[in-house]
Order: C-alpha cells, then sequence, then structure tokens
C-alpha cells in the first residue's frame, strides 16, 4: 500500500513495507509448513514399504476390495477341513449379496485368501544344527506377503511333495556359511527339504520387539504341523506376555486403523457358489503364488480339489495324476498319498532321486494348527470384508479380526488418536505374528507423526489468522477512501495521458521552488 505525505512543501509517495514481526511470522509459517511436509512424505513413503498390509491394493484396488486378517488364539487352532467350510461361508454370503465376478476372463475371481500357522523345529545340514521358529503356509501365502528374495524362488503351496523350505539369510549362513543355497537340502528329523529360496528378513527395533526370531523358516503347513513344535525358540517369539498392542476385546473386530518383485495378481474367477480360491485354474507351476486348490491336472506339481496336501475335493473325487507322481485321497480328511516315479518321496527335478524328501506322502494327521487366516474381497461398504470374515468365523469366537486396509490412512489414524489410550491394552491370550505386531508398531508411530502434522499446520492457520485479524484492527484505511483512492488514481492517469505539457510544466515548477529556510 502507498500513502501520500508531504515534506518540505512538496507531495512525496512513500511506500509501507512489511513490519519486522509480520516478516518473522511468516517465515515460521513457512518453516512449518515444509517441516509438516517432510513428515508426510516420510509417513507415506515409509507405510507403502509394508507390503503385507497392501495386498488389497495389489489386488484391484483398495476401494474397492479389503484386506482382512483372522488371529486365532492356539487352543482356537483350525484345520484345512474348518478353512474349507470358513471359505465356503464366505462365498456363499457373497453370492447371497449378488457380489458376483464381473471379468469375461476365464477363471476369473472375486476373493483370495491364505492360511499359516506358528511353530518351531529344528533343522540341520551335515553337522551343523539351528533351532528355527517356523511358518507354516497354505493358500496364497506369498500373495500376501511377498518375501523380498536375495536367491531363488517361492514355493508353490499346493505342490503334491511339500519338501520345499525358504530360510533366512541367518540360518543359510549358519548352517552353509553360503547364502547360494537353492536346490540344497536341510534335515528336519527323518525327512529332507529342499531349499526353494533365502529371503532376507526386515530389521530394525520395532522388528525385534514385534518378536522377529533369530531365525527363520517358512515351509508348508503339512510340514509346520508333522514336526514342527508349539512353543517358541526364542525369548520374543511368544507375543502373549510381551504386551503387545489390540484396539479391542476379544471377538472383536478392528477397523481400518488398522529383490523378489511380486506381479501383480490376476482375478480369479469361477462359477458362482464355488470354493475355488486359486490364483490359476491349474496346478501351475513352482513359481506360482497359490496353485490350484479347486480341481484340474497339472505337470506333475499339483492334484485336483480342495486338499492342499495333494489330496482330493470334497466331492471325493480322484487327484490329478502328474508326471513325477499320483495323487490319492478322498475328500478333505485325506492323508494324501502319492507315489514318485523317482523312489520314495522323490521330485523329478536336476537334484535326482533323494529318499526321504517331503512330506506329501507320509502319514499325515492335521491336528489343527492354523492361527492365521487373511482374505482379500470386495469391500463394497467399508467394514462389510470384516463383517463377513466375522460372522464366518462364528459369533462365539475368540479371534481378533483386523481390517488392514488403509490402516495407515487419514480416517485411521485419526481413530488411533481418538484411542490411543486403547492401543496398549491387551485382553486375550493370542500370539500374533511380527509383521501384524511390527504393523501395529508402526501405526502408533504414524498416529504420533500425523499429529505433528495437524499441530504444523494448525500453527500455520493461526499465525496467518492472526496477522490478518491484526492488520484489519489496525488499519488506516476505509473502504470508501480506497475506491476513491483508485478513482483518482485512475483520473490522474487518463489527465496525464490528455494533458501532459500541463504536468511536466506543474512538475518542473515543483523542482525549481527554492527550499523554504529552516
Amino acid at each position: 500500500m502507498t500513502g501520500i505525505t508531504r515534506h518540505k512543501g512538496r507531495a512525496k509517495k512513500v511506500r509501507r513495507g512489511i513490519t519486522p514481526w509480520k516478516k518473522t511470522a511468516l517465515w515460521f509459517c513457512l518453516f512449518f509448513l515444509l517441516l509438516a511436509g517432510a513428515i508426510h512424505v516420510f509417513r507415506v513413503w515409509k507405510s507403502s514399504g509394508f507390503e503385507d498390509q497392501n495386498a488389497a491394493t495389489r489386488w484391484g484396488s483398495a476401494s474397492a476390495y479389503a484386506q482382512v486378517s483372522a488371529f486365532l488364539p492356539s487352543e482356537g487352532a483350525m484345520k484345512q477341513e474348518e478353512i474349507m467350510e470358513l471359505e465356503y461361508e464366505i462365498n456363499t454370503a457373497l453370492g447371497q449379496d449378488s457380489i458376483k465376478v464381473d471379468s469375461d476372463k476365464e477363471g476369473a475371481r472375486l476373493w483370495q485368501d491364505a492360511y499359516a500357522g506358528l511353530g518351531s523345529m529344528t533343522i540341520s545340514a551335515g553337522k551343523k544344527t539351528v533351532e528355527v521358529e517356523a511358518v507354516g503356509t497354505g493358500g496364497s501365502f506369498f500373495l500376501f506377503h511377498p518375501l523380498v528374495l536375495s536367491s531363488g524362488s517361492y514355493y508353490n503351496t499346493s505342490s503334491i511333495m511339500k519338501d520345499d523350505i525358504l530360510l533366512d539369510q541367518e540360518t543359510a549362513w549358519r548352517l552353509f556359511g553360503s547364502f547360494d543355497v537353492v536346490d540344497r537340502t536341510v534335515r528336519v528329523e527323518d525327512m529332507n527339504l529342499r531349499i526353494a529360496g533365502v529371503f532376507k528378513k526386515e530389521e530394525g527395533k520395532i522388528y525385534e520387539e514385534a518378536g522377529m526370531p533369530a531365525c527363520l523358516v517358512f515351509v508348508h503347513y503339512r510340514t509346520l504341523v508333522k514336526y514342527g513344535s508349539g512353543g517358541s525358540t526364542s525369548g520374543s517369539g511368544e507375543n502373549e506376555s510381551s504386551g503387545q498392542t489390540s484396539l479391542q476385546n476379544t471377538g472383536s473386530i478392528i477397523p481400518r486403523t488398522a529383490a523378489a518383485p511380486i506381479a501383480a495378481p490376476r482375478l480369479l474367477a469361477a462359477e458362482e457358489g464355488a470354493v475355488d480360491v486359486t490364483d490359476d485354474g491349474d496346478g501351475g507351476d513352482p513359481g506360482d503364488l497359490g496353485g490350484d486348490v479347486s480341481g484340474g491336472t497339472s505337470d506333475g506339481s499339483s492334484g485336483s480339489g480342495f486338499d492342499d496336501d495333494g489330496g482330493t475335493g470334497p466331492s471325493g473325487t480322484s487327484g490329478g495324476a502328474g508326471a513325477s507322481g499320483a495323487s490319492e485321497g478322498a475328500g478333505p480328511e485325506s492323508t494324501g498319498g502319492g507315489t514318485g516315479t523317482n523312489g520314495a518321496g522323490g521330485r523329478n527335478g536336476s537334484t535326482g532321486k533323494t529318499e526321504g524328501t517331503g512330506t506329501g506322502n507320509t502319514e499325515y494327521t492335521d491336528k489343527g494348527r492354523i492361527t492365521i487366516y487373511e482374505i482379500v474381497m470386495p469391500d463394497p461398504v467399508e467394514g462389510y470384508a470384516a463383517n463377513k470374515v466375522r460372522l464366518a468365523l462364528g459369533e462365539d469366537t475368540p479371534a481378533i479380526v483386523v481390517d488392514n486396509t488403509n490402516r495407515f490412512g487419514y480416517a485411521s489414524l485419526w481413530r488411533d488418536l481418538r484411542d490411543y489410550p486403547l492401543l496398549g491394552m491387551r485382553t486375550q491370550q493370542i500370539r500374533l505374528p511380527y509383521w501384524e505386531n511390527a504393523a501395529r508398531g508402526y501405526e502408533a508411530i504414524f498416529a504420533m507423526l500425523f499429529l505433528a502434522e495437524c499441530i504444523l499446520v494448525g500453527l500455520t492457520v493461526l499465525l496467518i489468522a492472526w496477522m490478518i485479524i491484526h492488520y484489519i484492527r489496525h488499519k488506516t484505511w476505509t473502504l470508501l477512501g480506497n475506491l476513491r483512492a483508485v478513482e483518482n488514481s485512475i483520473y490522474e492517469r487518463q489527465s496525464r495521458k490528455r494533458y501532459p505539457e500541463y504536468y511536466e510544466e506543474k512538475e518542473s515548477a515543483e523542482e525549481e521552488k527554492p527550499e523554504e529556510p529552516k
């Protein structure tokens, strides 16, 4: 804004600048906004690295699909046949709500799931022995948990032999003194397991406190049941006494608060009412994420029917025959037979005949070790998917049901801040896997960062509002006066164009006018 003052008899324009305290306030506003932006970028970057929380985004989109996890106590662990019943309930519920496949692709599906159990086992190679934490997997486990592999590949969870294992780098180094150990074997009691790949564990204080063991392996669920024990080999492994967080009480649904790059999953499909939960229609090669659990023959990698262990489906149809062996069984309780052409439990591969390899053709009784169930499914209304899983598990289940979708988003973090005193409360004796504990730990951290963002933006708004109010209260002008000043300025500009000689003479006379004595 400009003003006119008279000095020594002449009109002189004076430009009024911003006062020093206003400049300081503006600098603070800029600093607060930059700091809030930096915190926001860090939070978004860090949260995007949780691949096991983003299955819904990889499957379709977080707005149309939801990723839901259910964690059960050890005394309420499920068997594979119970997982099949759970899948049937969910599939039936979707059909009753008229949620159908809208893709013309053959084998297109609405949802996909996985299950796992936790335990420990002793593995050896030569004279070296290591106690490890083991995760027994089934379904499309690696769709939900795309591990960072340093070598090798994921194993096919629907393979007949069930003789694969993934080692972490620490375990591989302790046993072999090398990370290049793909296709070598380790021994678990009387069985040899082929090393499919070596992965790199997540690191950091949060993961250590979350229960990340020193040595970790992933095996087929059947291998865990046959050779794994329920105890933990590391002090941080049992989360019952570690004070891990939970938002709700028993049986609650927790809302959305809560290398080897993985390819985008294909949209699975089946006829309405079928319980097909695989990522393609064939048994697949060992690189497939899910393999086949609904039927069809393969190139020797998988049998037909639901049974993940090479048995048959619930209808009792015969298993598919592959090049490396034939699968036998009758229904979900089948112990799953299999005779390989390479010898007892052998696999048709570069390693040749390996006796005593695999658990796919050995005596097997499902003792019920599944304490983790995960699914990505349609979510037309927020909370729909989590409620369907909760209903399928039963009203009296002690399971913790978590909606993982957008658990690091604004709405979820705001709910975390609202319920922050409850985050440290636990009422269940449920062992949570390390990835869920780590996600909850970071969820609390992100909630604090989000609060810092809100405070910084709020301070900026308050400072700007204060300066505006101060300016209005101490103004020396009126709206009418400003309008007249604008009108006079326009009139003077037009006059100068029409009568330039007059203004030139006037300005010259003012410059030649003698100064008044002091």
